[in-house]
């Protein structure tokens, strides 16, 4: 008995150990429902493997009953669990089976415990032991056969035209893979309902004398499953293997520097381009945290793109170390993929040198230009600037003289030469400023991005045009808000943006049946922007014009070069702002620009989400429309 219990032990042991096969495969193939189907083939086969060896054991008949009464429940859930497998497995199966399978396994199943004391005996009368081995015998049973035993035939019949049927629609209409499992899978489940069901019935009905035969039938089954899934786990993994070749080969054919990363950062995989470009060799780099080839200045701003959950990760602008400790600048884009279930990331590096030197050398260009365009509009100022100068130094002179005949007085006025004394001071710092914001108008050199209130620049461009537009005799209304949120640029290249738009309103003034009005606006411009208007009433622009007139070399002025106001876009461009012209509703044109504020001292409210730069206040320096004085 102890060879018995030993093989159907055994039997039971490989029915868990195949649903364990087939459940991981399950986990690796989530898609494929049917392997959880045969999860339950299998261990339901190694369940009736254990009701099995307790009905081969029994000592009395109402023992051997009970056990055939409860291994049915595990035989019906096989046979519900086969169907659904070849179901699922094979789309080309036909549906009409499924419901008429599971109506009859059910029917038995209730007929095997409302009936009699099982399925297959209405009673049992008897066990005796029979041999099966030399020295090993079994326990089998005898006694008055169930009627309802029929349904057993029933579900054998229709389990069989059920596999036929299957076949044949497979290799009409199944796909390629399925016509090569289908022949194997349901020829093995077919052998195993007929044995099965053939064994059961002539038991039942005493044409042999023999043990309940489920199990080993099912060997046979597991076998061909066994095959099958070895087979896909070798043609997967082939597939893999194919697959990492081809992403490989796809990496390795980019133009740029790639690396994938693995989810700590690790460098798995680098293409030649990468070697090339931080002089590392391939061993060396695979293995090395992409963290360490970052300066400290870097390394934030790719903690902050790493940080990102985002599909597609905006690429950043940051700098790499090389192999020989040099630095050069890149932009870094970083892709999330999966491959096999690992969560790994697609690092790609631009090597953008040659670009900032372009972008360097445009800016040194730039510089030259603005510096030009500053000198030849100050020179067209020369003789009002020579008026802001001539006005305090010739009030400097009279006060000087003015206190020395006080002072020499007899008695001494001394109160009198005080106040000449401190209007001397007070005229000598007016042409103080002057002279130095003209020299600041004509130093050369590169931008100096500071925090600045256009307000304040406005109003140092108007002390430096004041007499020119006094000469042309235009209307200045100021119009500045108070408070304004700061914003970052060149305090020179700013005002030389509204001077420019200052003269050039000045300029569209020039009949002289008509009013010349100058009116200068700065406002908050949304929750992001401070905005700068320039309004004038002279004759408007040509709707045709109102976008041309940026361009290079485009003027309405005779003598003009036509830079003016494109050295000025390109300036407004540079602050991370935009220039535009309307005409307004009555007479004349309105120049803009806008700029972005800031929210502290470093960091542009356009790149903080969020918060508002809204002015609190809105105030004004308004002048009453009369000539300037």
């Amino acid at each position: 008995m102890g060879l018995i219990r030993s093989n159907w032990v055994a039997g039971a042991g490989g029915g868990v150990a195949l649903a364990f096969v087939d459940l991981s495969h399950w986990l690796r193939q989530r898609r494929v429902a049917a392997y959880v189907m045969f999860v339950l083939c299998s261990l339901s086969a190694a369940a009736i493997a254990c009701f099995e060896w307790g009905m081969m054991s029994a000592e009395t008949p109402e023992r051997w009953a009970e056990w055939l009464r409860w291994v049915h429940l595990p035989l019906a859930l096989l046979t519900i669990s086969l169907v659904l497998f070849v179901r699922l497995q094979f789309s080309a199966s036909r549906n009409g089976w499924t419901m008429p399978l599971i109506a009859v396994t059910a029917a038995a199943l209730a007929a095997n415990f409302l009936t009699g004391v099982n399925l297959d005996f209405d009673q049992v009368t008897g066990v005796r032991s029979i041999p099966v081995w030399p020295g090993i015998g079994v326990s089998v049973a005898s006694g008055v056969r169930n009627p309802w035993i029929v349904l057993v035939v029933a579900n054998a019949t229709l389990m069989t035209a059920f596999l036929i049927d299957t076949m044949r629609a497979v290799h009409l209409h199944g796909e390629a893979d399925e016509r090569e499992k289908v022949v194997p899978v349901c020829l093995s489940i077919l052998a195993f309902v007929l044995l099965a069901s053939v064994w059961e019935i002539l038991a039942a009905f005493g044409f042999i004398a023999g043990p309940l035969f489920v199990a080993p039938p099912f060997l046979g089954i597991s076998l061909v499953m066994a095959y099958l899934i070895g087979r896909d786990i070798v043609h997967a993994s082939s597939e893999r293997n194919a697959a990492h070749e081809l992403l490989r080969s796809m990496i390795e054919s980019m133009p740029s520097t790639v690396l994938l990363l693995d989810r700590y950062g690790s460098i798995r995989f680098a293409n030649t381009q990468a070697q090339a470009m931080l002089r590392y060799s391939y061993v060396q780099l695979i293995g090395m945290r992409i963290e360490s080839m970052l300066p400290a200045g870097s390394r934030d701003a790719y903690a902050g793109l790493r940080a990102s959950r985002q599909p597609t990760k905006a690429a950043v602008e940051l700098s790499v170390l090389r192999s020989d400790a040099s630095e050069i600048p890149v932009k870094i884009g970083l892709t999330p993929i999966q491959i096999d279930g690992e969560e790994l990331t697609l690092a790609s590096m631009t090597d953008i040198s040659e670009r900032k030197r372009s972008e360097q050398e445009a800016a040194l260009q730039r510089d030259e230009l603005a510096h030009l365009s500053r000198t030849a509009s100050l020179s067209e100022l020369s003789s009002s600037l020579a008026h802001e100068l001539i006005q305090p130094l010739t009030a400097i002179l009279s006060n000087a003289q003015a206190g020395a005949r006080f002072l020499a007085h007899q008695p001494c006025d001394i109160e009198a030469g005080r106040a000449s004394i401190d209007s001397v001071v007070d005229n000598a710092k007016r042409a103080g400023d002057v002279i130095r914001k003209l020299r600041n108008m004509l130093r050369k050199g590169g931008a100096e991005f500071v925090q600045l209130d256009l307000s304040d620049v406005v109003r140092d461009v108007m002390l430096i045009v004041r007499s020119d537009l006094i000469a042309r005799r235009v209307d200045v209304t100021l119009d500045l808000a108070e408070d304004l949120p700061r914003i970052s640029g060149d305090r020179v290249q700013l005002q030389q943006v509204v001077m420019n738009l200052m003269m050039n309103a000045a300029d569209a003034m020039r009949r002289d049946d008509h009013a010349r009005r100058l009116t200068l606006r700065t406002i908050p411009a949304g929750p992001h922007e401070i905005e700068v208007q320039v309004e004038d009433s002279g004759t408007g622009i040509p709707a045709e014009n109102l976008e041309r007139i940026f361009a290079p070399f485009v003027t309405s002025k005779a003598g003009g070069m036509g830079l003016g106001l494109s050295v000025c876009t390109m300036l407004i461009q540079a602050h991370g702002g935009r220039l535009w012209a309307t005409n307004n509703r009555t007479e004349g044109a309105t120049l803009h620009f806008r700029l972005p504020c800031f929210v502290d001292d470093t960091i542009p409210i356009r790149q903080r989400a969020g918060v508002r730069c809204d002015a609190t206040e809105r105030g004004g320096v308004a002048g009453d429309a009369t000539p300037l004085a």
